[in-house]
């Protein structure tokens, strides 16, 4: 069996764990284009399938290996563009996802104007900060789970992420590099994500 990319369904990941980091198909996430090959191989000592759609929502129809025995392989050959998520159905906490072709932009594009003007000075650090709480707490901002930080009593935002924040919106960095820098934020307690 042959593939383009590898996934590995990852050792012990049939017990729950693997998902706080993202370890239970690795890499969880991939970017392919149109005809190529996905190859799963299974690493665990248990069986586990490799089914498109979601825990909560259950298959999609567009892929499912059936049952993957322990040492067994899954290949699936994708054809059309999407983002194609997928899950075991046996131990449900394990789930991925396949982006076929260009994917689509993590953050809107209107978001590049207020960042751009931030980068600028013609807003303020308050108001970029409220509009990035805003967009997360709205979930239209997505950023992978981070850890919040307790902060410092300051809410000075390093030059660095302003200086990101302006090469984001006239395209020099892509949409991951910005994304890191409001997880920085986050970490250090900058950023408050209220829920």
């Amino acid at each position: 069996m042959e593939g383009d990319y590898f996934v590995d369904i990852a050792i012990d990941s049939s017990l729950p764990g693997c998902e706080n980091d993202d370890l239970c198909y690795i890499p969880s996430n991939l970017n392919i284009e149109p005809s190529q090959v996905v190859l799963w191989d299974n690493k665990d000592s248990f069986a586990h399938t490799v089914t498109s759609g979601s825990p909560d929502d259950g298959s999609s129809g567009s892929f499912d290996s059936g049952i993957v025995a322990a040492g067994e392989k899954f290949s699936f050959k994708f054809e059309k563009q999407g983002v194609f998520d997928y899950f075991c159905t046996l131990h449900p906490w394990m789930t991925g996802s396949i982006t076929v072709g260009t994917p689509q932009s993590a953050v809107p594009a209107w978001i590049k104007n207020n960042a751009g003007w931030w980068a600028e000075g013609a807003i303020n650090d308050d108001a970029f900060i409220q509009g990035i709480q805003y967009l997360v707490k709205e979930d239209i901002l997505k950023i992978p789970p981070t850890s919040q930080g307790q902060g410092t009593g300051s809410n000075e935002i390093p030059a660095w992420i302003k200086n990101n924040a302006g090469w984001w919106a006239e395209g020099a960095i892509n949409d991951d590099a910005f994304i890191q820098g409001i997880q920085f934020l986050i970490k250090e307690g900058i950023l408050q994500i209220l829920n």
